[in-house]
């Protein structure tokens, strides 16, 4: 006769009391639905606290937060960590939407959890993510929220388009230069920061770029806002905004998916309100700035298809800010690079990299501009972000960036005198060190003349490597002072490695 033995799921056996935490989560930041979440958290500290079989994890708890991406929901997001970190048992929520709205996030976080042995019970629906039936009710019932989300955007995206088109905006405007007045609805003007809108316009008028500008802001002082230094992106976007002569554009984005705006390039109706509010700048003004940037973008565009190849595609790996394209005066456009925009204020210093040379390693990594999502340039290697979010490293090689001719360019220094050492000799056989002093009067200084190869060969035996030696050298070190007898390397992460010279 067949014999039937139940197999128990391979989940580890917890000793003592279970450690019990739960999650709560509000949408809206109103005083209703702050005291829900009160409410909700004095009720599962007390429901847990109670329970002398559970010991008290905490209460996670996300205010004014959506339900359908789990990317900013900063508790969730810790509540997860602890979970993995082994601090957590069972964790209690309320139900399947104040958990995540979307399906596959609703699922992922379950089925990690589980994996973990960890339970998930959800009180409205009464299931328990580690039941059998919990995985299929839970696909059903996340989907059913999932709808109910998409439906509700629906309703909003109507209600918003309708307010659009009685000329009213959909939610306070954050303008620099302005303050939103919710009782009228409109903008009014800030003094103090509509001086300066009013200096910008007048400042760009008289011929000033907008670089010169950013650097002009910096040094007065001047902040967006947000709180954050002008860049370049912000006072263009000052000088090309129709706010500034009392007009408003309505749906300037707009949400192809649930709550993921989209700059609107015609895809939908816009709506422009004349003489919405008091302007800063007359239209006139305006109309000149608009002529003179409309001109050096053209400008910009005939000078070759390589200028704005890159443009907004590249970020710096060290400091996190944007690269961008840079062709020095008279330089053909072959010569442009791509370097950091702190290289120049000196906050970053970054190796830049010929923007032809980055455009060839692109096109043998990613195949074409077209299927990298980001590109991150850092000293020694440049990461392509894919469009499939796949990521493909590159190591670089030191070629010369133009600034640097030699990775020791600008980092070796005389020993006696404290004069930079400087390259002689267009020959490789003929190439040597030498001190500038000494260039400039022999008598000057003691420091004899030092190889080319002498120098390397000290470099190669210090960092011991072959490969890649230039940019080993760049990458390792900081300072080189040089002695007839030594040769001393200062290192980026510190200390000192010494050579005896023959």
């Amino acid at each position: 006769m067949a014999k039937i033995r139940r197999i128990e799921p391979n989940i580890p056996r917890l000793g003592g009391r279970k450690r019990v935490a739960a999650y709560a989560r509000v949408s809206m930041e109103t005083e209703l639905l702050h005291h829900s979440l009160s409410a909700q958290v004095s009720h599962y500290s007390s429901l847990i606290q109670s329970n002398p079989e559970w010991e008290y994890a905490g209460v996670y708890a996300d205010e004014g937060i959506t339900g359908t991406s789990t990317k900013k929901r900063d508790e969730f997001n810790r509540l997860m960590k602890d979970c993995d970190a082994g601090k957590i048992d069972l964790v209690l929520v309320k139900s399947i939407s104040r958990f995540a709205r979307d399906t596959v996030d609703t699922l992922n976080a379950t089925r990690h959890l589980k994996d973990l042995g960890i339970d998930v019970f959800f009180e409205r629906e009464g299931i328990h993510s580690m039941s059998g039936e919990g995985e299929l009710l839970l696909t059903l019932l996340a989907s059913f929220a999932q709808a109910e989300a998409e439906s509700i955007s629906a309703n909003e995206k109507w209600s918003v388009q309708k307010r659009f088109e009685r000329g009213e905006p959909n939610t306070g405007i954050l303008c620099f230069g302005y303050d939103w007045n919710p009782e009228t609805k409109s903008l009014t003007i800030n003094e103090e920061e509509g001086k300066w809108v009013k200096y910008i316009y007048e400042q760009y008028l008289g011929g000033a770029s907008i670089k010169g500008l950013t650097l002009d802001l910096k040094e007065k002082g001047v902040r967006g806002k947000r709180g954050d230094l002008m860049g370049r992106t912000t006072l263009r976007r000052i000088l090309s905004t129709e706010t500034y002569v009392g007009d408003l554009l309505l749906q300037r984005y707009f949400s192809p998916e649930i709550h993921k705006p989209k700059l609107n390039e015609g895809e939908m109706e816009q709506i422009l309100v004349s003489n919405a509010h008091e302007p800063l700048v007359s239209r006139e003004d305006y109309a000149k700035v608009q002529e003179r940037l409309n001109r050096r973008a053209k400008a910009a565009h005939n000078h070759g298809y390589e200028k704005t190849f890159f443009a907004g595609l590249v970020k710096c790996g060290k400091c996190g800010y944007a690269c961008n394209h840079v062709l020095y005066h008279r330089q053909p456009a072959d010569k442009a690079y791509i370097e950091c925009n702190k290289r120049k204020t000196k906050e970053c210093d970054l190796l830049p990299i010929r923007e032809l040379e980055l455009k060839g390693i692109m096109e043998q990594i990613a195949g074409c501009r077209e299927n990298v999502e980001r590109i991150t340039l850092f000293d020694g290697h440049i990461d392509f972000l894919m469009k499939d979010g796949t990521v493909k490293s590159h190591i670089r090689k030191y070629s010369g960036d133009g600034f640097n001719k030699t990775p020791f360019s600008r980092k070796i220094f005389c020993g006696y005198c404290g004069s930079s050492i400087v390259r002689m000799g267009g020959n490789k056989r003929r190439t040597c060190w030498m001190c500038s002093v000494k260039k400039a009067d022999k008598a000057g200084c003691e420091h004899e003349l030092m190889s080319d190869g002498e120098l390397y060969g000290a470099a190669q035996s210090i960092l011991g490597t072959e490969e890649n030696l230039d940019m080993e050298i760049y990458l390792q070190i900081e300072k080189t002072i040089s002695y007839n007898d030594r040769i001393e390397f200062y290192m980026k992460e510190g200390g000192k490695k010494v050579w005896q010279r023959r």
